[in-house]
């Protein structure tokens, strides 16, 4: 008890440290235009006006007006400059985002896009913080490191600040991991374990990429007599994630439409030149090697995966799944932008961890995929207002896919040499 009381008073005591390090980021992308974040903002704009059934035809006549007013309207404003220049990068809108995804961030669409991208951006740097105050303990690290590494991240961890640059998603989703390490912390208690369910199955509406992950993070729990806690939570959180657009954004018609632009969603829109650096895009097409690549990994979780009646409240196996699920959406999706990236930040605190007893050369050759995804200069491959479609972008993306593929290994060996049980005073079984 003691030593959790000291732990929070030292993670507290230092929490001016990342909060200079986000305010540091803040202030060096204030001036860019997120060009993601306009398709979110602009998703808002039509959809009330015109209804969203017009997101979803990326080549209609009515999206391409919407372009071009959206455009016009930002160059009468002319305030800071960041909603113009979203605009010309964003010549022609098109939207493959989910339904959830758009009715969510809607909120902001009424305001003026500066103070939106403002609120946006303040939330990103706040899941950023949450992920590392959550996970940090969660995993049985050192209270320190969850400053430390917040501030590390902000100031050096190149695909976070090009996801805050650009106004993605991956921060928020980077805190909805940590809720869930957290959640999955504290898994013996039966609303808890219903509340990680529910949140997850929400997170997989808002963005599939999670998919993986659930399915992973399902299994593992599948032989602790826990499954019967986690499903119910599943069930009752994709259905909030799949009704709640349909109150205020869209009728139930745009899922459909949605997975039909998708499907529909030309090569070129995300071809490696223009920085998709997802295995089956730089293969032609071909998701074998994906696949073979995840063996390993999903045969780690398979071998480590609770033995009924031994998972405890430290118990790690559920929360490395969940880690290699995020890794593997990166390496099976068709779509992987270098600040995707973001998502291999909960596998590179799970092999620090003390449960992990892998080797020390996966351990290391996991280190150094790390150091890698850090230390790129992927700034060098971005213009003002985004990704440009240059030769060092596909290679720095190479370079990125490499230490993914790395960190998939060296997380899938920690999965199945992981300690059961970490030394926790007072941890209680599962009957």
């Amino acid at each position: 008890m003691h030593k959790n009381i000291s732990g929070i008073m030292v993670a507290v005591l230092l929490l001016p440290l990342p909060l200079a390090a986000v305010s540091l980021s803040l202030l060096e992308v204030s001036r860019d235009g997120a060009v993601d974040f306009y398709q979110y903002w602009a998703a808002g704009r039509i959809s009330a006006q015109d209804g969203p059934a017009v997101l979803y035809r990326p080549a209609g006549p009515e999206l391409r007006g919407w372009s071009e007013l959206l455009r016009i309207r930002a160059g009468r404003r002319g305030t800071t400059g960041r909603e113009l220049a979203a605009a010309r990068f964003r010549r022609s809108l098109e939207f493959y985002s989910t339904p959830l995804l758009f009715g969510t961030l809607s909120f902001l669409s009424p305001l003026p896009y500066d103070r939106a991208l403002d609120i946006y951006r303040l939330l990103a740097a706040g899941a950023l913080l949450a992920f590392f105050y959550l996970a940090v303990p969660a995993l049985a690290l050192p209270a320190w490191l969850a400053p430390l590494g917040a501030a590390l991240t902000a100031l050096l961890f190149l695909p976070w600040s090009i996801d805050l640059r650009v106004g993605n998603v991956n921060s928020l989703l980077l805190g909805g991991s940590g809720l869930l390490l957290y959640g999955l912390q504290r898994q013996i208690r039966r609303p808890g374990l219903f509340w990680v369910g529910a949140l997850g199955g929400f997170l997989v509406l808002f963005k599939p990429v999670f998919l993986p992950a659930l399915f992973l993070l399902a299994f593992s729990l599948s032989r602790a007599r826990l499954l019967r806690q986690f499903l119910p939570g599943i069930v009752v959180g994709t259905t909030v994630g799949f009704l709640l657009p349909l109150l205020f954004f869209a009728p139930p018609a745009s899922w459909f439409w949605w997975v039909k632009a998708w499907r529909e969603m030309p090569l070129e829109v995300i071809s490696p030149a223009k920085g998709n650096f997802a295995p089956s895009a730089l293969w032609g097409g071909n998701r074998w090697f994906s696949l073979v690549v995840l063996l390993p990994a999903v045969w780690a979780v398979l071998r480590s995966r609770s033995r009924p009646g031994t998972t405890t409240e430290s118990d790690l196996r559920p929360a490395a799944a969940l880690s290699l699920g995020l890794l593997g959406a990166l390496v099976i999706s068709p779509l992987v932008w270098i600040h995707y990236s973001v998502l291999a930040l909960p596998s590179l605190l799970l092999l620090l961890s003390p449960g992990c007893r892998a080797p020390w050369p996966w351990k290391l050759a996991g280190g150094a995929a790390g150091l890698l995804l850090f230390l790129t200069p992927l700034n060098l491959v971005l213009g003002a207002g985004g990704p440009t479609v240059d030769l060092p972008a596909m290679l720095l993306g190479l370079l990125g896919l490499y230490s993914v593929l790395t960190l998939v290994l060296g997380a899938g060996w920690c999965s199945g040499k992981i300690s059961p049980a970490l030394p926790a005073p007072g941890h209680r079984r599962v009957p």
